[in-house]
């Protein structure tokens, strides 16, 4: 489903419930490329891939914590299954989440941003991922 087509249907209260919504599904900060991974230690820690429970530290890759599920044998990490996973400018990227809510075009974003087109462009892919796994959860 395109963003805009979401977007159009969503009031101006909704498009900041929205963007609240991607900051916590990203974890964000004003400088995402800062934050380190400390996981909450009441929080039980589920494999995205597999969902068991049965998981164990795997070392710490780029500042984040990584963990191996015993019954799949997938290693991830805390954004692993997000919009913020394999992000090279996450501090960009966080500050693209502002002017999608705002309906910016990519080539202007890009601009603004001072990055590729392609790379707004795949920032917009992974907004619309997270946005239909919203959708979905809605539906359901």
């Amino acid at each position: 489903m395109k963003i805009e087509t979401i977007l159009s249907r969503l009031s101006i209260q909704d498009k900041i419930d929205l963007y609240h919504r991607l900051e916590s599904d990203l974890n964000s900060e004003e400088n995402l490329g800062l934050i380190k991974s400390e996981p909450n230690r009441d929080q039980l820690i589920q494999c995205p891939h597999c969902k068991s429970t049965s998981i164990i530290g795997h070392g710490i890759y780029k500042g984040r914590k990584r963990y191996r599920c015993m019954a799949c044998l997938k290693t991830f990490n805390d954004l692993t299954g997000t919009a913020g996973a394999y992000l090279k400018r996450p501090d960009l990227f966080h500050q693209y989440t502002k002017m999608i809510v705002g309906n910016i075009p990519v080539r202007k974003a890009a601009k603004t941003l001072g990055v590729n087109v392609k790379t707004v462009s795949d920032w917009r892919h992974k907004i619309s991922a997270t946005l239909e796994g919203i959708e979905n959860e809605f539906i359901e």
